[in-house]
């Protein structure tokens, strides 16, 4: 059993959940198991109507780093994300989502050397492999690792798999929240936060990214086309390649 003296913890991971009993037991044992140990573990639970709170407090009961939060109505991800984050006292914010892990233990470690290392950089991420509910390897994200590489690319898609990122508590305010924009509240964090900071993604494979079937069903074309639109406006030209990215996304909604 660990047990954990101090209050203050150098990271805070947030992991929102939602009918996550399938799959939340192998999230949580993953951050568990990371070498780095100077974490807590804060869990929003949006009123979940499975067996989730009960696996949530089993770990509870045993690692005094896990701290857990039930809402008192469903409130969506992006509401769940902000509650943990403003509940948190590290002095890096990290993320998981409830059927993903991080499939190296020394992620959060490397994350945050390089944090300390280099004070340019508000965000680092790692590489992930994308994964069927087999665990057969069907891509990969977060290829780009270079600032330089993702600040051309970000407006065209997003560079960050949001299991993987380790942030600064410290640059956000109230306008660095996640904001209510379905599909696309991380990667339009990303974008604010990178307008003030550099990016990196280490290049290591830190996270595997469960892609289950009938999650595309979700982001309709329209939806799709709408979240991504509201992104190219709202930043307009002040990354690389926004013209580009405009351009794809006529050419998406006329022929795909």
């Amino acid at each position: 059993m660990y047990t954990k003296e101090n209050t203050i913890s150098l990271v805070s991971i947030i992991l929102p959940t939602f009918n996550g009993s399938k799959f939340i037991s192998k999230a949580i044992e993953s951050v568990l198991s990371q070498t780095f140990s100077d974490f807590e573990l804060i869990i929003i639970n949006d009123c979940s109507v499975d067996k989730t709170q009960i696996i949530v407090d089993s770990y509870k009961s045993k690692d005094s780093r896990i701290i857990s939060l039930a809402n008192v109505n469903n409130v969506g991800i992006v509401e769940s994300l902000n509650k943990g984050i403003k509940i948190s006292n590290g002095k890096y914010i990290a993320r998981i989502d409830d059927d993903d892990t991080w499939s190296d233990i020394n992620k959060l470690k490397e994350q945050v050397n390089f944090l300390e290392r280099n004070p340019e950089y508000g965000l680092v991420g790692t590489k992930a492999r994308i994964i069927d509910t087999d665990n057969n390897i069907i891509g990969e994200l977060g290829t780009l690792v270079t600032d330089e590489k993702i600040r051309k690319n970000i407006m065209i898609s997003n560079p960050f798999c949001h299991s993987s990122i380790v942030f600064r508590k410290k640059i956000l305010g109230k306008e660095f929240l996640y904001h209510k924009l379905k599909y696309t509240e991380d990667w339009d964090l990303w974008i604010r936060i990178g307008l003030i900071s550099k990016f990196k993604n280490l290049d290591i494979f830190g996270v595997n990214y469960l892609k289950r079937k009938g999650m595309s069903s979700k982001n309709t074309k329209s939806n799709q086309i709408y979240y991504q639109l509201k992104i190219l406006l709202k930043y307009g030209f002040r990354y690389p390649k926004t013209l580009i990215s405009i351009l794809k996304l006529i050419n998406y909604a006329i022929f795909y």
